[in-house]
């Protein structure tokens, strides 16, 4: 059964459910998704493990939470949602934005996080002045702005093809967020940088590339796995930045493994 609940003075909404008696699996989003974005891992994990999904502060049912905000902040969500839902060490697995968090976390906090898995994340914005003209014309424009060419941005084209109303509703999905909060999260990720933090994490760490990812450069999935000491790199050929939706079954088999210790 799902619980939905609030992270105590930060607003941040989060959900758990799975096996309750299972080691617990954090799951954290790209910018622009949602929580349900994780549904396919939830449902094929959730019977070994305690599945803890959340939303980023300006997304979701997180968009009652104080903004302005930089993605120190969102870490620091993240360390806050992991201590209400009961604490760590932690597997956790991050889309984009969300892998980004979760290496600042591990770095910052290794005691919280067990096993960290990093899909299609950024190491740093190579041109913030877009992330913040993107925040402008977002405030101006509404999600049209950021909903336009998104679905070639996220899937590959066969998956496109294939799954068209996966797509389209997260398309939707990306449409009905609140376009300050949208906004805010952009000047966030235009400041961020995880490349001087990333030698510092220490947990066994998985880095999947999709190779057709429209979004973030491969490179920067390849920086990661040579700064990360250990860093395991797994390519999924022509797949798109949400990866986690693109090629579920997959992901999830490195998510379990990554979390098992298990080499991949």
């Amino acid at each position: 059964m799902k619980q939905s609940r609030t992270v105590p003075g930060r607003a941040v909404a989060y959900r758990v459910s799975g096996n309750p008696y299972g080691p617990t699996l954090v799951f954290s989003n790209s910018l622009g998704a949602v929580q349900d974005s994780w549904r396919p891992q939830v449902e094929e994990l959730g019977s070994r493990y305690r599945c803890v999904t959340y939303d980023h502060r300006g997304h979701g049912g997180s968009t009652g939470a104080p903004r302005p905000f930089t993605v120190a902040d969102l870490v620091e969500d993240a360390r806050s949602v992991i201590e209400t839902a009961g604490g760590g060490p932690v597997a956790f697995c991050g889309v984009s934005l969300g892998g980004l968090v979760g290496v600042l976390l591990a770095a910052a906090h290794p005691s919280l996080v067990g096993s960290l898995t990093v899909i299609n994340a950024p190491t740093h914005q190579e041109n913030p002045a877009f992330w913040r003209a993107r925040a402008e014309a977002v405030r101006a424009g509404g999600m049209a702005v950021a909903a336009d060419g998104v679905d070639r941005r996220w899937f590959g084209e066969p998956f496109r093809r294939a799954s068209g109303a996966v797509v389209a509703d997260c398309v939707d999905q990306l449409r009905a967020l609140d376009p300050e909060g949208y906004a805010a999260a952009c000047e966030a990720l235009a400041d961020a940088d995880a490349r001087d933090v990333a030698p510092r994490v220490t947990c066994p760490t998985t880095v999947v590339v999709g190779t057709a990812d429209g979004a973030v450069p491969t490179a920067h999935s390849h920086a990661y796995a040579r700064l990360i000491p250990g860093a395991h790199l797994v390519e999924l050929p022509g797949t798109g930045h949400m990866a986690a939706m693109e090629q579920a079954d997959r992901v999830c088999t490195l998510i379990d493994r990554s979390t098992a210790g298990t080499e991949v």
